[in-house]
């Protein structure tokens, strides 16, 4: 909204006029403050794939919002420098950039759905009741868009198991009181994540903008304040964290000085509570901290919190690279690796070096698992689709060993033990020329495979070696050529750098050519994979028939390569998840209605915002056929019009809404992206059969269980 009464703006005026009324006109919006932040602490060229990649968004989208920054700029007599090759870049003497970033401090005049979404879960989950009037008036938005951001807010609180609940012009949410602030703390982790706070903490006193990530959760000062007493608590039991492991410890205080602050005490069983109060770390935060961390705050920290404390600590100190052999966590460590070679029927490349590193992995990792302590693997979803079965083989394999020690490791646990036997797993390359420098903050399991399969692609670069985000400072462009970072670096390095995931999928490999000037070794991998391939034809005709010899060659190099070899038609439960099912939704008008089913596909990767564009546009024009009986409509557009990939959305309104120019009654709307002719054609076949079926339709139209849906649609499917 804000972007295109911008263009408009752009093109209808001159520029003095612009100038001249610039703070009565010009919105920057909240995604544009960030871009601006992110060129002013570069102080440095920018290229623009970095913002297209990082913000997910097209280059023409991010070209529209540099004009606007570039114009917003002129205010401050700033101006954003192009260049063809390099990129864009801002230059500020001092007094410009402090005035910049006292702007960037505010809220920005437009805020993106995302972050309108999650002030509003703020407020109202830390007050009894909000006005609607009052979001209306706050956020300068329409009630259609209220409407669709409510709709966000529902279903978040509902995965919670909470409800919110609209009366008379007031939200509020209805639930348990321990769900309402565990839903609150969700909330604060989703926005103010351990790489951020890192981040704050090792920039502090470089980057100003950092302070921006505070927002009204927390005051800057409290966090300096617990930064300095973990570090004097490193002192006092001589341990060191990881970085990932110092900003989480500190995240934790800081939330736990919220709970106590609203006196919401934790309790814990009482034998564990002994065995955490029996341990040094217990002790210390009891002697050091604690009596420091009640004066200031003005709480008081009962036993059980400590206990909490210690949990944590346990589960995030760095482990020092000594010789393990014949510990206990060392005695897992190589009953694992043992058990995936004897798995695979082959020996795994530099096993000494794994069984050490996974030693140490396990030794905090058990920890986290034994006090329940909840951990997020960013990387799942890459790891899965890199390693595919070979995870859930992981996970039989540890959960056996695990087994007599009554212990049970969750998939992102499992994914971070895949991280470094998967390094053993690459084969090794030894020609080097480059100089590379890995930086990690989560330890040694990411680092080693991202060693590993930049070895692998690009074996023309030498690691210079593995480095924490604090070590980086000392770097200088004598020791290394360039950086491949898994976190932000908010400080100016002297050699350039990207940030990558250790997977290195296809994207990445081609910033990292980029940024290196050398080429990816894939062709030679293709070649290795060819052979491959060609092995595992041979043994199958050792004990089958093969019908075409080479379709089944072809198919196994695409399994291999990790791309489709054949299009196969997919069941409607696999291209509609429960994700994709809204049902019960409110009143609102059926332009809305469409991009919201589109959002639904987008949250997947399905499909851009163009998708929704040009249904919209269709509907408009009423050049479509989307009505394919009374109450039900089944938008969809071409694959040029940015479909990604197949899958469907459905959603179900309380009240029929009027649908395009002809207002036909519609209280049913599944909207599908095909990338093909083909993988959706057995789903639509399953689809018409529950559409001629009453007893589901009547369901459908009452329900707001959306498992309910999908089960039914299972059990038909299991039918046909």
């Amino acid at each position: 909204m804000a972007e295109t009464w911008n263009k408009q703006l752009l093109s209808s005026m001159g520029r003095q006029d612009v100038r001249k009324d610039w703070k009565k006109r010009i919105m920057i919006t909240s995604r544009q403050q960030n871009i601006l932040s992110q060129l002013i602490q570069e102080e440095d060229f920018l290229q623009i794939d970095l913002l297209v990649d990082k913000y997910e968004l097209s280059p023409r989208t991010v070209r529209n919002d540099l004009l606007i920054i570039e114009e917003w700029l002129k205010q401050y007599d700033a101006e954003l420098e192009r260049d063809r090759k390099l990129g864009y870049r801002i230059l500020l003497d001092p007094i410009q950039k402090e005035r910049i970033e006292k702007s960037l401090r505010r809220r920005p005049d437009y805020l993106d759905s995302r972050t309108r979404v999650h002030l509003i879960l703020k407020m109202v989950l830390a007050k009894t009741k909000v006005r609607t009037n009052d979001l209306l008036q706050e956020f300068q938005i329409s009630r259609n868009t209220l409407l669709l951001d409510l709709m966000d807010v529902r279903i978040w609180l509902e995965e919670k198991g909470l409800e919110c609940v609209r009366q008379n012009g007031w939200i509020h949410i209805k639930g348990d009181e321990r769900l309402i602030r565990k839903a609150y703390l969700d909330l604060l982790k989703t926005e103010v994540t351990d790489e951020k706070v890192l981040q704050f903490i090792l920039e502090r006193e470089e980057a100003p903008l950092a302070n921006q990530l505070w927002n009204s959760w927390f005051q800057t000062e409290d966090a300096h304040f617990l930064l300095g007493v973990v570090r004097q608590l490193e002192k006092e039991l001589s341990i060191e964290f990881t970085d990932s492991g110092f900003s989480a410890f500190v995240l934790h205080l800081l939330m736990a000085m919220e709970r106590l602050k609203n006196n919401h005490f934790l309790r814990m069983e009482d034998f564990l509570l002994k065995e955490l109060q029996a341990s040094s770390e217990f002790r210390a935060l009891e002697v050091v901290i604690v009596g420091q961390i009640e004066e200031y705050f003005g709480v008081h920290i009962p036993k059980e919190e400590i206990a909490y404390m210690t949990q944590h600590l346990l589960g995030t100190q760095k482990k020092q690279l000594i010789s393990t052999n014949g510990s206990f966590y060392w005695r897992l460590a190589k009953e694992i690796v043992n058990d995936v070679e004897e798995e695979l029927g082959h020996l795994l490349v530099g096993s000494d070096r794994i069984i050490q590193n996974l030693a140490i992995h396990l030794e905090s990792a058990i920890h986290r698992v034994k006090f329940g302590l909840q951990t997020k693997n960013p990387l799942l979803k890459e790891l899965k689709s890199e390693f595919g079965s070979f995870l859930d083989m992981m996970q039989l394999i540890v959960n056996q060993v695990m087994k007599p020690h009554r212990l049970e490791f969750g998939p992102d646990e499992i994914g971070y033990i895949v991280l470094h036997v998967g390094s053993g797993m690459m084969s090794q390359r030894i020609s080097r020329r480059k100089r590379v420098a890995i930086v990690c903050s989560s330890g040694v399991g990411t680092s080693s495979i991202l060693r590993k399969r930049m070895e692998t692609l690009f074996p023309d670069c030498e690691i210079a070696g593995i480095y924490s985000y604090q070590e980086l400072k000392e770097m200088t462009k004598f020791d290394i050529d360039a950086v491949l970072s898994m976190i932000e670096i908010g400080f100016k390095l002297p050699v350039p750098w990207i940030k990558v995931s250790p997977l290195l999928p296809l994207a990445d490999q081609a910033h990292v050519s980029n940024l290196l000037g050398v080429t990816s070794a894939r062709r030679h991998v293709e070649a290795e994979l060819i052979q491959t391939a060609n092995h595992i034809v041979k043994i199958t005709e050792q004990h089958a028939s093969i019908g075409n010899r080479n379709q089944l060659l072809q198919d196994i190099l695409s399994f291999l390569q990790g791309r489709p070899g054949i299009t196969y038609e997919q069941p409607l439960t696999n291209l509609l998840p429960l994700q994709s099912i809204s049902l019960q939704l409110p009143e609102t008008n059926w332009e809305s209605a469409i991009r919201y089913g589109n959002r639904l596909l987008r949250e997947r990767g399905l499909t851009g915002p163009q998708y929704e564009d040009k249904m919209v546009q269709m509907i408009q024009s009423q050049k479509h056929h989307f009505i394919i009986q009374d109450g039900v409509a089944f938008p969809h557009a071409s694959v040029v019009d940015g479909v990604w990939k197949t899958g469907f959305s459905l959603l179900t309104f309380r009240e029929p809404i009027p649908f395009g120019p002809g207002q036909e009654p519609i209280w049913l709307i599944i909207t599908l992206a095909a990338i093909d002719k083909t993988q959706h054609v057995q789903a639509l076949s399953t689809l018409l059969d529950v559409f001629n079926d009453d007893s589901f339709m009547n369901m459908l139209r009452k329900t707001k269980n959306a498992e309910e849906v999908w089960n039914f649609i299972r059990l038909k499917e299991q039918q046909l």
